[in-house]
């Protein structure tokens, strides 16, 4: 006879009942790992057959059963009842089981595909946030740079303009030339004024046609042309300085340089940094490094290099840090964060380098691109334009399994990219599809 059944024999069921319910209950159902089975149901053996901490239908104290909300399935975690939401939907606002997973992370603007998730102004399809179109005319920029408010950017024919992160309406701060210039024009931001170049005629063109190197304040102040300057077109600037490269990257001929003037310029103070044969598709400057991506000499491009040295002593520190073969085959467009130089090539490549020099040759993090254009880091991912359509992204330091399509769209062809805490902004130069022949357009995504 077992101990239970000898008790009831002894005191009687109800008695045994009793004692039974008030164990279950004082030890919160714990004794045994269970809760109380009483009266006639539970047998000879009047034991707590339950989990408090588990029991769905006696969780944290018997007969108190989770009933889960919408789109939940209910679970009793520790004693506390919680909500595991069907997929698709997301328990936004934190009630739990009271009110079930009441957000369908699907299509929901301000969560979508998590909680919190907001598309800022764009749609959500499928748990995605899809682009906002910040502009789409005639002549839209190409180069775009970022503020904390603003995207300021620059078209083909040398037009300065901005325009709010959060939409609204277009400001034009510097005009452009009559005809389209080829190459476009870039420009940088720094010292709270935007840094543009016009490409202006062939080389020994006269003084009328010359390009210039000119600077617009951020709050629409007017214009200033800082110096001619022959064919300039990468650019950056510093607090101190203003740096470009000088020389047809379409060429021929395949002669380049980058110069540099001390802030405000003008006066004959432009120096030449560093004369080299090849072509130079961008530049990037800070204090202590000053940059640029050579592609070299068609067609075997022997200088093609991402090459550093230090402002106002490159000629005793000029070196690359990168050089074909194998890599970085014809460089296209620079990123920097604090330590590394990342750029796209024309192989089809994204490539790094640490900013104090390649050991051996370039890291290759993601290869087998469609033309890779331009890129952008926030410091933790790397994000870039392919020429297929895609804007891409990869962790800084790769591995290339970890790439991710960020948004593709057919038809189109996305060029410049920028991105800032919240948001990744591109230009595109086939505008939006089936927009207006000719149309080109600025976007934004919320990442």
């Amino acid at each position: 006879m077992t101990r239970a059944r000898l008790l009831a024999t002894t005191f009687g069921c109800a008695v045994l009942a009793t004692l039974a319910a008030a164990a279950c209950r004082f030890t919160g159902g714990l004794t045994g790992g269970e809760a109380l089975d009483a009266g006639a149901d539970a047998g000879p053996d009047l034991g707590c057959d339950a989990d408090l901490t588990r029991a769905i239908d006696n969780c944290g104290a018997c007969g108190h059963a989770c009933a889960p909300g919408a789109n939940a399935f209910a679970a009793c975690v520790d004693g506390g009842c919680v909500a595991s939401c069907a997929a698709g939907f997301g328990d936004c606002d934190d009630a739990g089981v009271a009110t079930g997973c009441e957000t369908n992370l699907q299509n929901t603007k301000t969560s979508c595909g998590r909680c919190g998730h907001d598309c800022q102004g764009g749609n959500c399809q499928g748990g995605n946030c899809q682009p906002v179109t910040l502009t789409s005319v005639i002549n839209a920029p190409v180069h775009i740079v970022l503020d904390e408010t603003n995207v300021y950017g620059i078209n083909a024919f040398g037009a300065v303009i901005r325009i709010p992160k959060a939409g609204g309406a277009l400001t034009q701060l510097a005009n452009g030339d009559t005809t389209p210039q080829s190459p476009a024009p870039h420009l940088a931001l720094a010292n709270g004024t935007l840094y543009y170049t016009s490409f202006g005629g062939d080389a020994g063109a006269d003084a009328a046609a010359q390009g210039t190197v000119s600077a617009a304040p951020l709050d629409g102040g007017k214009p200033q042309v800082l110096t001619t300057a022959n064919q300039p077109f990468a650019i950056d600037a510093t607090q101190a300085h203003v740096y470009w490269s000088e020389g047809n990257p379409s060429g021929p001929p395949f002669t380049t340089s980058v110069k540099r003037c001390k802030l405000p310029c003008g006066g004959g103070g432009t120096t030449e940094v560093a004369p080299q044969s090849g072509r130079i598709f961008a530049i990037m400057a800070d204090a202590n490094n000053l940059l640029w991506a050579n592609a070299g000499t068609p067609p075997n491009n022997p200088e093609s290099a991402v090459t550093k040295c230090t402002p106002g002593s490159c000629a005793a520190t000029l070196f690359p840090l990168t050089t074909s073969p194998p890599s970085p085959s014809n460089p296209f467009a620079l990123a920097v964060d604090k330590t590394t130089v990342y750029f796209t090539t024309g192989g089809g490549f994204i490539g790094s380098c640490p900013l104090a020099g390649c050991s051996a040759d370039a890291q290759r993090l993601d290869s087998f691109q469609f033309t890779p254009r331009f890129v952008a880091t926030d410091g933790t991912t790397l994000y870039w334009t392919n020429a297929d359509g895609t804007i891409k992204s990869l962790p800084r330091a790769g591995p290339a399994a970890s790439e991710r399509t960020v948004y593709q769209s057919r038809g189109s062809s996305p060029w410049d990219i920028a991105v800032d805490a919240t948001a990744i902004y591109w230009t595109d130069l086939n505008g939006v599809q089936g927009g207006t022949p000719g149309a080109s357009a600025l976007f934004k995504l919320a990442r």
